[in-house]
C-alpha cells in the first residue's frame, strides 16, 4: 500500500469532518496524525 492512498484517505476524512459529517469512528480516532483528538 502506498502512502499516497493513505494521504488521500486522510484528506477525504478531513473534508467530511470539516463539512460537519463528524463520522468519527473508533478507527478514525485511532488515526491521530489524520484527525486531531478535538474532532473526535
Amino acid at each position: 500500500m502506498g502512502s499516497k492512498s493513505k494521504s488521500r484517505w486522510c484528506r477525504n476524512m478531513r473534508n467530511q469532518v470539516r463539512i460537519g459529517v463528524r463520522a468519527c469512528d473508533k478507527e478514525l480516532c485511532r488515526i491521530r496524525s489524520c484527525i486531531k483528538e478535538g474532532d473526535c
